[in-house]
């Protein structure tokens, strides 16, 4: 019996080492497999630490010019400089960059922007009521023209001065000596050039009046609105300015159009864009700052910004219209 046991001993001590081993290799292989699933992929490290605020969308279908996510009452907090980064920015909508340009300043101001070509439009209080100031003196031009071409008008006949219509503030004629008589056309291109007051003046007078003017200028657009005063809204002078390029295939208006590129004031629309392909005029009275006109660049297009009551007024003009030629210049 102990010899039987013994040499069963003998047998069984191989059998239990290799077991053991067995196990023991079972043990380290799954610890191993275990210990590779869990290290975490490269790519998931070197981005866990990156700050979500920056990581942008990278869908194939991402707009390009988003709706920015700032309301109303936002616009204030940002800092002049940086809502002027944000008017140039091409990666938001014209209009939420301009308004966010503007912050404060928007129900004070009256903007259209309408591209011919597509009739793409931007209308920011388009029906609000400005003082016109000397933006008036482009649709007495319209209107003169007008009359010309049914065969009412000679653009030749002298006009005499008369003491009623002296003016003072811009033009030149206010520095002469002696004024005398002047032909219509040369009265004309004085009203829009130098904005000459005395000129407009003798135009309007020759013609019934300012408020004849508007009266009838008001009904070949068929505009209602009342003519007594000298106020207007960005849609009128649209329409006008409308009229105008519409018919700029005929001689009158197209030396209009001439004529309003050769201004003598070119702090505004035109500070930063040249002023060569830039048809305009400016028109100041207090507080009331404006800039209305048609740019031609390879995609003609209306801007009129009439402003009220808006520091630095001439300065944020002319960062609009800048932004506004820069966007037109890539779309189309």
């Amino acid at each position: 019996m102990t010899s039987l046991n013994k040499k069963y001993r003998i047998k069984t001590i191989p059998l239990l080492i290799l077991l053991t081993i067995l196990l023991l290799s079972s043990f380290y292989i799954y610890k191993t497999f275990i210990s590779k699933e869990n290290i975490p992929d490269e790519s998931i490290l070197l981005n866990d630490n990156i700050d979500t605020k920056i990581i942008t969308n990278t869908r194939s279908n991402y707009d390009s010019s988003p709706t920015l996510s700032l309301t109303t009452s936002d616009y204030a907090s940002l800092s002049y400089t940086e809502r002027l980064d944000m008017l140039y920015d091409n990666n938001y909508s014209l209009e939420d960059r301009i308004k966010i340009y503007l912050a404060d300043d928007l129900d004070n101001i009256g903007l259209i922007y309408y591209n011919f070509e597509n009739n793409n439009t931007i209308n920011i209080n388009e029906d609000k009521k400005f003082i016109a100031a000397s933006t008036y003196k482009v649709g007495l031009n319209l209107y003169a023209y007008y009359l010309n071409s049914i065969g009412k008008l000679d653009l030749d006949q002298y006009i005499e001065y008369l003491p009623e219509d002296y003016e003072e503030g811009t033009g030149i004629l206010q520095d002469e000596y002696y004024i005398g008589s002047y032909k219509i056309q040369d009265l004309l291109d004085l009203s829009i050039i130098y904005s000459d007051n005395i000129a407009t003046n003798m135009v309007g007078r020759y013609l019934g009046g300012h408020e004849e003017v508007r009266k009838n200028l008001y009904n070949l657009l068929k505009i209602d609105f009342p003519p007594e005063e000298n106020i207007i809204t960005p849609e009128i002078e649209c329409k006008i300015l409308k009229y105008i390029y519409e018919f700029s295939y005929y001689p009158n208006f197209s030396h209009m159009l001439s004529v309003l590129t050769h201004s003598e004031y070119n702090d505004r629309l035109t500070k930063y864009i040249d002023s060569d392909i830039v048809a305009h005029k400016i028109g100041t009275y207090d507080t009331y700052i404006h800039d209305v006109g048609i740019v031609f660049n390879n995609s003609p297009y209306i801007i009129i910004l009439y402003t009220h009551d808006i520091e630095d007024a001439e300065e944020k003009i002319a960062n609009i219209s800048n932004a506004i030629y820069q966007y037109n210049n890539l779309a189309y």
